[in-house]
């Protein structure tokens, strides 16, 4: 592909086609992999959720799944479970969740069901992707896009800019939604990240932008590889409002073929702590041989 202006032109083109709606009206449930990955940093499949530009980024193919429970008040559940599929650019996820009233076992909420198609083009330095997302609650179902670019500005310094849920679609697992209400805002969202000691330590900041450029959450995450095998990871939400706040760790263990993630979370809604587990088998292409 053509390297030197074709970031700038992307970049702009995303830059010109903003125009976002108003603020959330009712709590969202991302996909587990959102909860720890950066819309910078992400590369294998699970950056379907996150960033499709990323999925140009590793020419693999993987297949995985996870699931997440939810502990408060005294009760536990799963609330929610999904899973992966991916190969060279191209991805598909599923993700269900089942959210519950914490300190009420049989307050069951309807069941929101998210699809998402993505796909990403490019290579190391430069790559930009799209994503549709069908999500269907109990009384109200609905479509949104997604695009995405990643830019390497040098070895150790990447960009990226995501314009996520474009046309607002209002999904919700309550009865009686007033027909117009946002609940999945527009958002925009640039961010930057570094790499350091020869890969070993990632960092990235994003911030989200919903209605207007004011920062609405201010994201903070990093990566560690303890060993070749073992990377440990942070990520911190920050935001005015407390619902929009939250703190995840995780620990992925990566074999050959496999990667095995586990991950809590605290987010800001009462006494409720997330903790997931998720398996992921993945290929890497063989290097092509040179002919003699």
């Amino acid at each position: 592909m053509t390297r030197g202006p074709a970031p700038l032109r992307a970049t702009a083109l995303l830059l010109a086609a903003v125009g976002l709606p108003g603020a959330a009206a009712a709590q969202y449930f991302p996909a587990q992999p959102a909860g720890y990955l950066m819309s910078a940093t992400a590369r294998d499949g699970r950056a379907v959720w996150v960033n499709p530009a990323a999925l140009a980024r590793r020419p693999e193919a993987s297949v995985g799944a996870d699931v997440t429970a939810t502990f408060g008040g005294g009760t536990a559940h799963v609330s929610q479970f999904g899973a992966t599929l991916a190969s060279r650019g191209l991805a598909f996820g599923w993700s269900r969740t089942e959210p519950r009233t914490i300190g009420a076992p049989t307050a069951s909420l309807p069941a929101i069901t998210t699809f998402v198609l993505g796909l990403g083009l490019g290579d190391a330095v430069f790559s930009a992707g799209a994503a549709k997302r069908w999500n269907k609650g109990r009384t109200r179902s609905a479509s949104a896009w997604e695009v995405g670019t990643q830019f390497r500005a040098t070895p150790s310094l990447e960009f990226s800019l995501v314009y996520r849920d474009i046309g607002s679609p209002a999904v919700s697992p309550y009865r009686g939604i007033v027909p117009g209400d946002t609940l999945l805002p527009a958002r925009l969202i640039p961010g930057v990240g570094i790499t350091l000691f020869a890969g070993r330590l990632r960092g990235a900041v994003e911030w989200e932008w919903a209605s207007s450029f004011v920062p609405r959450v201010t994201r903070v995450g990093w990566s560690l590889e303890v060993t070749e095998r073992l990377t440990v990871m942070g990520r911190g939400d920050l935001s005015e409002r407390p619902e929009e706040r939250s703190l995840a760790l995780a620990a992925q263990w990566r074999t050959q073929k496999l990667r095995g993630t586990m991950y809590g979370a605290q987010p800001s809604l009462g006494d409720r702590q997330d903790l997931g587990a998720a398996v992921q088998a993945y290929a890497v292409p063989a290097p092509a041989r040179r002919r003699r």
